[in-house]
């Protein structure tokens, strides 16, 4: 019997019994065979039949699989057990309500001999399925393609990896393991340990790891926002710990492991559940505090540039927390590019953005007049030093808009929730168009003695949103087409032997 194996997968189990035969089946059913995997199945405490599941398959694979029972201690207790019996040259921890693609182990190992000596880990990507699509937040560091990761260079100081649903190199495992005091977060100090060591990993895209989010919302990483764990333990047994280690390691913070913690710590800003979670106010300020401790020791460059949190009301709540600063109010605009910088970091370029800082929400017309319903991005009116006004722009003349209070969306802030949005209506006369004419009708933010177009995004009204571009609105004899630009209002000439209605 060939006891050699080249992968040893940890699953960790607890009551979950109508996922974890898919589990299972996505380990067995690799192409690149089972007869090379060990599956250490470790229940955790089930009450329910999660026993005769497992014992089923080591019963039938008695070779493979490593059953192992415990009083119920949490998933990294229950990781930690699976370790003592791993012999894999390659661990994995995998989820029992997640699965597998079936050719990743092939394409990872195949990956990983040739770069066995330069990386520790190796990265799948993370797709989610059931009561959510698409790829992970963190799935843009797989736009360059498979590869190795060097995180000493600029260009990949933002490749960061926040789960264990990985493949580690046991023999760089040593004597780590999973804290067992961590309700959440446990996994990303594990991962992230292991790549400080080299600063270096890899990244598979062939390799897919299908994380399960679940429809009742039960998954740990569902219910963490609420759990006051998130917001205290969290910030001093990973945030903290991991900048102490690179201290150790290298005598500095360096900028990966800055930009790994900015990451997660920045998903805390901006949640209502934060008052649920921390409901007393001492709470409230004993994690500003540590968010400040944490955020002071990472680079406002690491900050501002996250791929992932580039929202202008997350980004001002941690710089306020850091810093106190007014972070809008910091913005300066160059009118050569007409994008707004912090210091000499581009935020955001007004006249051309894909976010939905203007949001056009209806364009009719009726009795010979335009009627616009536009939402617009509070923070774009506070921006800069002097502020801004909202302009429509239309034949050759300005109109001053004046906004009103809108609840349409609600951002967290730390003083409360706040609109996000303040609402512009206009109307304007249309007896100027002329048959085959066109106007264009433009809005436009005022800073100052600047002129700043504002690039448009469109609400339900249109078809189809991702297509603005294509789409048409018919009012009697007058068309509205739409654009990121403008809005066009024509009056088509139409022949006397024109087909058309």
């Amino acid at each position: 019997m060939d006891n050699h194996f080249v992968f040893s997968v940890i699953m960790p189990i607890y009551n979950v019994e109508k996922y974890i035969d898919e589990a299972i089946e996505s380990v067995i059913n690799q192409t690149f065979g089972f007869n090379s995997i060990q599956l250490i199945l470790v229940n955790d405490g089930s009450t329910d039949n999660c026993e005769a599941i497992c014992l089923k398959y080591k019963d039938k694979y008695p070779d493979n699989v490593v059953y192992l029972k415990k009083e119920n201690g949490g998933i990294a207790s229950a990781r930690n057990l699976g370790m003592k019996y791993a012999s894999g040259e390659l661990i994995n921890f995998t989820d029992p309500d997640d699965k597998w693609s079936e050719d990743s182990f092939e394409n990872v190992y195949r990956f990983y001999k040739e770069h066995c000596d330069e990386i520790d880990l190796v990265s799948p990507r993370m797709k989610f399925f059931e009561g959510a699509q698409g790829y992970h937040f963190l799935d843009y560091k797989f736009k360059k393609g498979t590869r190795v990761a060097d995180l000493t260079q600029e260009s990949e100081y933002f490749s960061v990896q926040s789960h264990v649903s990985v493949f580690i190199k046991r023999e760089a495992i040593g004597s780590l393991r999973f804290d067992t005091e961590m309700e959440y977060n446990e996994d990303s100090i594990f991962a992230n340990k292991i790549i400080l060591k080299k600063l270096k990993y890899g990244l598979v895209r062939e390799a897919e790891y299908y994380y399960r989010k679940r429809i009742d919302q039960t998954s740990a990483v569902d219910k963490q926002a609420l759990s006051p764990s998130y917001y205290t333990t969290s910030l001093t047994k990973y945030h903290l710990e991991l900048f102490s280690y690179s201290k150790e390691l290298y005598g500095e913070i360096v900028p990966y492991a800055q930009s790994a913690v900015s990451y997660d710590m920045l998903w805390r800003f901006c949640k209502p559940q934060l008052d649920i979670a921390l409901s007393d106010e001492k709470e409230k300020e004993l994690f500003f505090e540590r968010a400040r401790c944490i955020l002071s020791q990472i680079d406002e460059r690491i900050i501002l540039k996250n791929p992932k949190h580039n929202s202008v009301a997350r980004r001002s709540e941690a710089m306020l927390c850091r810093d106190g600063i007014d972070f809008v109010k910091s913005l300066v605009l160059n009118p050569e590019n007409e994008t707004l910088y912090y210091k000499d970091i581009p935020i955001m370029k007004v006249s051309k953005n894909k976010g939905k800082t203007c949001k056009i929400i209806d364009v009719e017309i009726r009795k010979k007049k335009i009627y616009l319903d536009i939402l617009l991005a509070k923070w774009l009116i506070r921006a800069t030093e002097t502020g801004g006004t909202l302009y429509i722009v239309c034949n050759e003349k300005m109109l001053e808009l004046k906004g009103e209070e809108c609840f349409v969306e609600l951002i967290k802030t730390r003083y409360g929730e706040k609109p996000y949005y303040d609402r512009y209506r206009a109307e304007l006369p249309i007896g100027f168009i002329e048959k085959g004419n066109t106007e264009h009708i433009k809005l436009a933010i005022k800073y100052g003695d600047l002129l700043v177009p504002v690039s448009l995004a469109y609400g339900d009204f249109m078809s189809d949103e991702t297509n603005f571009m294509d789409e048409y609105g018919f009012f009697g004899k007058y068309v509205i087409k739409c654009s990121q630009t403008d809005i066009s209002v024509f009056y088509p000439y139409l022949k006397k032997n024109s087909n058309r209605a």
